[in-house]
């Protein structure tokens, strides 16, 4: 059986509050991917953060509903991304279409809520890739607030 690697991918991924979505491609990146054949995008976690009147104008299911939608909306900048990537020729790892990975992801009963109990190994098994991207979607005062030096 093919043994499976992990790619290491670090995106940092940050919006504000018009969603301005940020960037960052390790420089190692060809590195990394130079020993993987697929690649599969999962839905990104997301963190959506409302000022307290806003937080009275929706549910906290429709913040849930909010934030996986944000969270496939990376997925999809993702792909598109790498997509781009592959028609200038600057990729040499191929990458599942998300609508592939989500299919194959909700076969499987991973969801939103639970894809965090799986190992990157369990989810590209699910997924028939060889290396999974994963993130986390957060406001970019929390993530200033999460990183503060004591």
């Amino acid at each position: 059986m093919k043994k499976f690697f992990f790619l290491a991918l670090v995106f940092f991924v940050s919006y504000s509050g018009f969603s301005q979505t940020h960037l960052y491609e390790n420089p190692n990146f060809d590195e990394l991917v130079k020993n993987h054949e697929i690649i599969g995008i999962l839905p990104f976690k997301a963190s959506i953060t409302l000022r307290p009147k806003q937080m009275k104008e929706f549910t906290p299911e429709q913040l849930e509903k909010m934030e996986i939608a944000e969270g496939e909306s990376v997925q999809a900048a993702f792909y598109s991304w790498f997509m781009k990537r592959e028609k200038q020729g600057k990729l040499q790892i191929k990458v599942q279409s998300p609508a592939v990975s989500n299919a194959a992801l909700k076969k499987a009963g991973v969801n939103y809520d639970n894809h965090e109990r799986f190992t990157p190994g369990e989810l590209a098994k699910i997924m028939g890739v060889d290396a999974v991207s994963q993130g986390h979607l957060k406001p970019i005062n929390q993530c200033l607030k999460e990183h503060q030096l004591p």
